[in-house]
């Protein structure tokens, strides 16, 4: 740190070895020769004038300048980077007589700062390069998928549709072996068509530009319960509906999306003798509002919950719970779409609450608003 004592004429009465080791040495002269010291403001890149220095100004005017940063010229010709202050020094009458200045050398500092932000900008570019990459492979793969399975399901009813007339015109000429084995393409077809469709489904979520409304989140899921009763009298299933704040969303995908979640917690808690479901919603410490889906069926071991949105992918047996493994996915990519993430917690044999927000990414938010605009003038 450099120390400078100046006189009411600006000249340097006083200094340390600081101060003279940060400039190279000293110039004991008075303010209309401060422009001996060169120095620039680092935010404009401005030249400081002789009477803009914050010694002069603390003389001249009884200002007090703390940490001004500037670069300056050292009298052996090299440049660095100081944080400048200057006060003024009065007499018992009040009376400006002087000034203190200080230096801080923070060339250092400040050279690392510039190359993190040098690194951070590098960074930033790389990110958003390898996401739009991405981004642009992802549309590829939807526009893939939605190809495929449109394709697909010709061929695969044609198969089914031999399958039946043949089980049907040829099922007295058949033995046992023959019908199973009929009865087992069947299967495997309607199996196969309802992959199909999933995934037909799901690339169509990808496509479709939102539509964007206030969405009551309580009401679509009382309405999705009774569908869901109605669907399986059979069972005794307590719903617990919340009041829970309405959403920005698209109803059509927001709708899928619960459908699936309570639909999951539905099937998981088959083998449940007093199966609870609930849907609600609380803030996290941000003050976001956090949904939830909350059942207490079957669960599943933490330690496979990155396989949790996998597409065709379980994390119990096929013989334990029937399904074709796209359903978490499709709530999954509905959620992002609506700038949102999901994520899930379970104990195995106890159930399972999954959690989801909307709207976290703003800037999806504003994507969103812009591309319904464009939609509605087309």
């Amino acid at each position: 740190m450099g120390v400078w004592i100046l006189d009411a004429a600006g000249n340097i009465v006083r200094s340390n070895e600081g101060g003279r080791r940060i400039w190279a040495g000293s110039r004991h002269v008075g303010i209309e020769q401060f422009d001996e010291y060169k120095a620039w403001r680092l935010d404009s890149g401005k030249r400081i004038e002789a009477e803009e220095w914050a010694a002069a100004r603390a003389i001249r005017k009884g200002e007090v300048s703390i940490d001004e940063e500037i670069e300056i010229e050292c009298f052996d010709g090299t440049r660095k980077i100081i944080l400048n202050a200057a006060s003024p020094i009065r007499d018992d009458e009040g009376t400006v007589s002087g000034c203190v200045a200080v230096n801080h050398d923070i060339t250092a500092r400040w050279l690392a700062e510039r190359k993190l932000r040098s690194l951070a900008t590098t960074l930033e570019a790389r990110v958003k390069a390898r996401t739009t990459a991405l981004e642009e492979a992802n549309k590829e793969l939807d526009a893939f998928n939605f190809s495929v399975t449109h394709d697909l399901r010709t061929p695969l009813r044609a198969i089914e549709g031999f399958s039946e007339a043949l089980m049907e015109d040829c099922h007295g000429r058949l033995d046992e072996a023959g019908r199973d084995h009929l009865r087992r393409i069947l299967a495997a077809t309607a199996r196969m068509g309802e992959l199909i469709e999933a995934l037909y489904d799901l690339a169509r979520l990808t496509r479709a530009p939102l539509h964007l409304i206030a969405v009551d989140l309580s009401a679509l899921a009382c309405e999705l319960a009774a569908e869901l009763r109605e669907r399986d009298p059979g069972r005794a299933v307590e719903f617990e509906v919340a009041d829970v704040p309405a959403a920005d969303g698209d109803v059509r995908l927001l709708r899928i999306m619960l459908t699936n979640l309570l639909g999951n917690a539905w099937k998981y808690t088959a083998k449940i003798d007093r199966a609870r479901i609930a849907f609600g919603a609380g803030t996290d410490e941000d003050g976001r509002v956090v949904y939830f889906v909350r059942d207490n069926g079957a669960g599943f071991d933490m330690r496979f919950a990155d396989k949790l949105f996998r597409m065709f992918h379980s994390l119990h047996r096929e013989d334990e719970f029937d399904g074709c493994g796209v359903g978490l996915t499709t709530a999954q990519r509905i959620i992002a779409r609506h700038g949102g993430r999901i994520w899930a917690d379970s104990d195995r044999g106890k159930g399972t609450t999954f959690f989801f927000t909307l709207w976290e990414d703003a800037a999806l938010r504003s994507e969103a608003d812009a591309a319904a605009d464009a939609a509605q003038q087309a």
